[in-house]
C-alpha cells in the first residue's frame, strides 16, 4: 500500500512542476486537422520570438502548475497539441516528457515555430505524431531576432515526414518570404498551410482572399481560423 501512495506523492510533484498557461478541449481551428477535437496544453515557457501579430501575447504572463483536473481533462480525450508560447523552448521539451509519460496519449501535436531544436528532439521525435511548423518573417519581429526555422533542417537531415509547415499571410512581403522558405527548405506543396492573419475576425477577413489567391496560385493549401472566424477573439476556443 504505501509504495502507492509513494507513486501518487511522486505523480502529484511532478504534474506540479508541470507549468501551463491553460489547457482546454476545443476544436482545431487551423492546419491539417482543422474541426477536430483536441485538447490544447499551452506551456508557460515563454517564447524567443516577439511577433507583432500575436494571438497569444496573454500568454507570456500567465504561468500555473499543472493541475489534477487538466489531467482528467486530457485523459478524456488523449488527442494533445502542445502549443505556446512556444513548447520546444525552455523547459517545454521536459514539460511534454512528463505530460505524455503520465498520460500516454493517443495522439501527440506540436506547434511551434521551429526556431527552437531541443536537447530531447530524438526522444520527443518517438512519440511526436505531427510537428506543425509556423516559420516566421523577421520583419514580423518588434526587434531583431533570429527566425530561423532550424527545426526543419533537423527533420529534414533525419527523413522524418511527419510534418506541416503553416504560414501566417500579411501582406506582399509575406508571399517573398513563404516562397523562399519553401523553396530553401524543399517543401512540398502538399505540406504547406496559407493561414490569413487574423487576430481578431475583421483582421482576418480582410486577409482572407489575398490569402485565398496566393494559396490556390502556387497550389497551397489554404488553412481557416475557425476559432476566430466562430468568437472573434476569446481565448479558450
Amino acid at each position: 500500500m504505501d509504495r502507492y501512495i509513494e507513486s501518487d506523492q511522486r505523480n502529484t510533484q511532478k504534474r506540479s512542476e508541470v507549468k501551463v498557461s491553460e489547457v482546454f478541449l476545443s476544436l482545431q481551428g487551423e492546419g491539417v486537422n482543422v474541426g477536430q477535437p483536441r485538447v490544447f496544453v499551452r506551456l508557460a515557457t515563454g517564447c524567443p520570438l516577439v511577433c507583432s501579430f500575436c494571438d497569444s501575447v496573454y500568454a507570456r504572463v500567465l504561468s500555473r502548475p499543472l493541475s489534477e483536473k487538466d489531467i482528467q481533462l486530457i485523459k478524456s480525450y488523449p488527442y494533445i497539441v502542445f502549443t505556446g508560447n512556444e513548447p520546444l523552448f525552455s523547459n517545454g521539451p521536459e514539460y511534454i516528457k512528463t505530460i505524455v509519460d503520465m498520460i500516454q496519449p493517443n495522439y501527440v501535436e506540436v506547434e511551434t515555430n521551429g526556431t527552437v531544436v531541443p536537447t530531447l528532439i530524438h526522444f520527443l521525435s518517438t512519440f511526436v505524431n505531427l510537428w506543425t511548423i509556423s516559420p516566421k518573417d523577421p520583419s514580423t519581429q518588434k526587434k531583431k531576432i533570429d527566425t530561423t526555422p532550424y527545426l526543419l533542417d533537423w527533420l529534414s537531415e533525419h527523413h522524418c515526414s511527419n510534418y506541416v509547415v503553416k504560414f501566417v499571410y500579411n501582406n506582399e512581403r509575406s508571399s517573398v518570404f513563404i516562397l523562399e522558405t519553401v523553396e530553401r527548405y524543399k517543401i512540398p506543396p502538399n505540406k504547406v498551410w496559407i493561414m490569413p492573419r487574423g487576430e481578431t475576425r475583421p483582421v482576418y477577413h480582410r486577409h482572407l482572399v489575398q490569402s485565398w489567391n496566393f494559396a490556390l496560385l502556387h497550389k497551397f493549401n489554404l488553412s481557416p481560423r475557425l476559432h476566430i472566424d466562430t468568437f472573434n477573439k476569446r481565448r479558450g476556443v
